[in-house]
């Protein structure tokens, strides 16, 4: 995708928005023996990520119930979040969840 951005004058809302860090989320899963799986594809009907403060939620839905890994989501605000997982088709697996926070610190 190419993109033109022009510099324009907006009103004081529009650069207040501008100014608002967003992430790029990459999801994986972490196996039951504590193996990290990266890349494949999975029962997985999409990986969430819900804001705790405001519950917002991001999903992965790409419609279909397998997610082949490794699956992003863009344009998440920085806050702290729930990361977790909707069941799949077959219902072959279970999903937990865990809470992390999305910000430039590391």
């Amino acid at each position: 995708m190419i993109s033109d951005v022009q510099t324009q004058t907006q009103p004081e809302t529009s650069k207040l928005a501008s100014k608002t860090q967003t992430y790029k989320l990459r999801f994986g899963i972490v196996n039951l023996d504590g193996t990290k799986s990266l890349s494949g594809n999975y029962d997985v009907g999409s990986f969430l990520a819900e804001n705790t403060a405001t519950g917002e939620v991001y999903d992965t839905y790409y419609g279909g119930g397998f997610q082949a890994l490794p699956a992003y989501n863009e344009g998440i605000p920085a806050g702290t979040y729930t990361f977790s997982a909707m069941q799949g088709q077959g219902g072959w697996a279970g999903y937990g969840s865990v809470t992390g926070t999305v910000s430039d610190a590391r």
